[in-house]
């Protein structure tokens, strides 16, 4: 039983998000979501022994795939299990200097909704977009980018360092010249864990209506119009993480 679990993890954690996890994958990670989780802090925390540096002091070479398999699961997980989740991963950056957070763990997590919680919860862990930036700005055409970096309306795993930043930076007007063309080629159900969590980031913090209009403000300049509707849907569904839960 030890066996197969590590097999689903390792299955999990190489594909990053849900969209590229087969069904029957993805329905025994739900099934066994309790084991999976704690199977995944047991690795992370032994891994992180193993690697720690000393020369750095607090940090560790992380296992990333650790925290992409509960990514992969993390979009169909409950809100509680999502916090469990969540949690699993703060456990291990909080231990670790925000700086090193920002370049060895979280600029590997591919998840959209993993890794927006995880800025909702602790924003000084957001590893930002310079990487994704540079690549969006200096390809101009469409058909290019597509052709480089993706594949049946998803991002080739050995091109994309991280699926929810490059799609962040292709769908920013300020950083990409063909945001519409993207969004015509994303596949939908990734669109949408992407739009999602760029919504739950901006709004999740938001202390009054104020702040409400000017986030709504904000995203209406940065994104294409085809998702307006889209983050509208989102911003009344609600469902990112509870930063309270997580002071």
């Amino acid at each position: 039983m030890e066996s197969n679990n590590i097999m689903l993890v390792e299955r999990l954690g190489k594909a990053g998000i849900l969209e590229r996890v087969p069904a029957e994958i993805l329905a025994a990670g739900k099934d066994i979501f309790g084991e999976v989780a704690k199977l995944v802090e047991r690795n992370l925390s032994e891994h992180k022994r193993r690697e720690a540096i000393p020369v750095i002091g607090d940090d560790f070479m992380p296992d990333t795939r650790l925290y992409n398999a509960l990514g992969a699961l993390y979009p169909q997980l409950s809100r509680e299990q999502k916090d469990l989740a969540l949690g699993i991963c703060l456990n291990q950056f909080d231990v670790v200097n925000s700086h090193y957070v920002q370049i060895n763990h979280t600029p590997y997590i591919r998840e959209p909704l993993l890794l927006a919680d995880i800025e909702i919860a602790r924003y000084v862990y957001w590893p930002g977009m310079g990487r994704e930036e540079n690549i969006t700005k200096l390809t101009h055409n469409f058909a290019n980018f597509e052709r480089e970096y993706m594949a049946e309306g998803l991002f080739k795993v050995d091109k994309v360092q991280n699926d929810f930043l490059m799609a962040y930076a292709a769908l920013r007007k300020d950083m990409s010249s063909f945001s519409e063309d993207f969004v015509k080629a994303c596949r939908p159900s990734f669109l949408e864990g992407v739009v999602s969590g760029i919504v739950g980031m901006r709004f999740a913090r938001a202390k009054d209506d104020p702040e409400i209009q000017q986030g709504k403000s904000r995203l209406t300049e940065l994104m294409p119009s085809s998702v307006y509707g889209l983050m509208e849907k989102k911003y009344h569904q609600k469902g990112w993480a509870d930063p309270a839960k997580f002071p």
